[in-house]
């Protein structure tokens, strides 16, 4: 791999220029927000000389009049960060990834399908609508896979108008097995299935199974149509990976084997690939920072040992005899 000289060098990015360009959205922010409270301010001692004038009525008035130029100034002043962290996306980042890896590809508005999402089964509920960013796709070693933050949501309507509730937010992983599952087999974690006091032993039409790993089945459920699929697939080195990802990102964890991939859902709060205006742009900051954001990603396939093709002596309950044959 690479090292981080190397990659800046072919991207040929000059980070001077990037630390300007923080600086100057920086900047942009901090006046407008500073506009916001002078404004908000004078607002303020207007409806004080009102109020004085003419009564106590326009206090009111002055409250929101001030509220209205506080929120308007302060919305202001997202501008120049949002511009600044959509052009170091399009511009460093997308460089940054091809030069990690060629056979990457990284688009910044995109994400990862509805159809991908409801296909894994993760989740009972169907979104309404899906937010989301950072779709990346390609080849990492022998492995296909597509990748994108995710934020799918169900609507419900109140008395007030419409409240949309979140369904999953966190990073969701579609990565190709080169095998078709007949079965499914859904690993959900415990704290999940403990929070939604659900106690039933069914999931998507999957039955509970026992696993052997006492440690796994203090942080996990495990469904599937097949018993013995299930324990093919969840060796003992699989279900410790798969523990081990959780502890990493301290989150929950949920994961489904259906058709010919594997689902991966994590929960977590990262937001990939954006850089803080705050925050200086040096080389110390991209190798700890977006370089470190890029291997994290690269390192659950590599954990959970998908380039080791440990399916090719795949059961046959779990794969098609022609696959079989050429596998």
């Amino acid at each position: 791999m690479k090292n981080l000289e190397e990659i800046i060098e072919k991207i040929d990015i000059d980070i001077d220029a990037l630390e300007r360009s923080r600086k100057k959205a920086k900047k942009g922010r901090n006046r407008w927000k500073g506009i916001g409270v002078l404004s908000g301010i004078g607002a303020l001692i207007l409806s004080i000389f009102l109020v004085l004038a003419f009564g106590p009525q326009f206090i009111i008035l002055g409250l929101i009049v001030m509220a209205i130029l506080l929120g308007t100034f302060f919305e202001i002043s997202k501008g120049p960060v949002k511009k600044f962290q959509h052009d170091f996306k399009q511009n460093f980042v997308r460089k940054l990834i091809k030069a990690f890896n060629p056979n990457l590809v990284y688009e910044p508005d995109r994400i990862v399908s509805k159809s991908d999402f409801t296909f894994s089964k993760l989740f009972k509920k169907d979104p309404d609508r899906i937010l989301g960013e950072d779709f990346l796709s390609g080849t990492h070693g022998e492995t296909k896979f597509r990748f994108s933050e995710l934020n799918p949501q169900y609507k419900v309507k109140t008395k007030k108008g419409t409240r949309w509730v979140d369904i999953f937010k966190g990073f969701f992983m579609v990565a190709d097995f080169h095998k078709y599952f007949h079965s499914e087999t859904y690993i959900l974690p415990e704290s999940f299935w403990s929070k939604a006091g659900m106690s039933k032993k069914k999931f998507q039409g999957a039955d509970l199974i026992k696993m052997e790993d006492d440690k796994f089945e203090e942080k996990f459920r495990v469904f599937s149509t097949n018993d013995t699929d299930a324990r093919y697939i969840l060796s003992p080195v699989m279900m410790e990976k798969i523990s081990q990802i959780q502890e990493q990102y301290g989150d929950d964890v949920f994961i489904s084997f259906r058709g010919k991939n594997m689902y991966i859902a994590l929960e977590t709060k990262q937001d990939f690939f954006k850089h803080d205006v705050n925050t200086s742009i040096d080389k110390h900051t991209i190798m700890n920072g977006h370089l470190s954001e890029l291997k994290s990603i690269m390192a659950i396939i590599d954990d959970l040992n998908l380039n080791t093709r440990i399916w090719s002596k795949i059961p046959i309950s779990l794969g098609r005899t022609d696959e079989l044959e050429n596998g």
